[in-house]
């Protein structure tokens, strides 16, 4: 019997300018969500990537429950941080200092609320853009992969395993998101044909706005 394992990756982030109301509407059906449909599940993983502007908000506005909740998953086990420019800067439009600024400034504020549960050591790239002189800039910070969209790769996007780019004496590993899985995902085509549609005995590596559970699409919560 073939298995399909599959990856997701969830992106949650708010702009600085959110507001409370707002905010308080999105956590309710979707982050609050997403952490219920996890503890529910203890033996589903996944990965994380809250950015630092939301974390901010998050503990500005007193929804400390939401930090927590992420905070216990990951300490099980269950969800894997990774970083990323703390305020979604594209990181092709930043210098590589810039870069570098970015990531060290979001992983000081997340390290303060996650405490050792924040442990990443991949960045989540904004939009998934891309340069060449991004890899540098992420390998002198420390890490040592990204996510790529399936349109990227110059084979076919459901290559198994990590693959690598390099740019000068830097590279980086690198994988790349199922564009076709995650897309249907997020627009609600998960019907009862949906499983069948996936690739047998191999993974499926997905990348997705977090607030698609719940607040994009509703079904997607009981």
């Amino acid at each position: 019997m073939f298995k399909t394992y599959w990856a997701p990756l969830w992106h949650i982030y708010q702009p600085p300018v959110q507001t409370k109301e707002w905010l308080v509407r999105i956590a309710n059906e979707s982050y609050r969500q997403i952490i219920h449909l996890y503890k529910t599940h203890p033996s589903c993983r996944f990965t994380l990537n809250i950015n630092a502007s939301l974390t901010l908000l998050l503990q500005e506005h007193g929804l400390i429950d939401v930090i927590e909740g992420l905070k216990e998953l990951a300490e099980k086990g269950q969800l894997e941080f990774v970083s990323s420019t703390a305020f979604h800067a594209l990181c092709p439009l930043l210098p590589e200092k810039e870069i570098i600024r970015q990531i060290k400034l979001n992983d000081k504020i997340n390290k303060k609320a996650f405490g050792k549960a924040y442990k990443p050591t991949g960045v989540w790239l904004p939009e998934m853009a891309y340069a060449p002189h991004v890899t540098p800039a992420i390998a002198k910070a420390g890490y040592s992969w990204i996510m790529l969209a399936g349109v990227a790769s110059n084979g076919h996007w459901t290559n198994k395993g990590w693959h690598t780019v390099k740019y000068k004496k830097h590279s980086l590993k690198v994988v790349f998101r199922d564009d076709v899985v995650s897309l249907n995902i997020g627009f609600g085509k998960t019907d009862s044909n949906f499983i069948d549609t996936l690739e047998k005995g191999s993974y499926c590596f997905t990348a997705l706005d977090g607030e698609t559970i719940g607040h994009h699409v509703k079904s997607m919560v009981a």
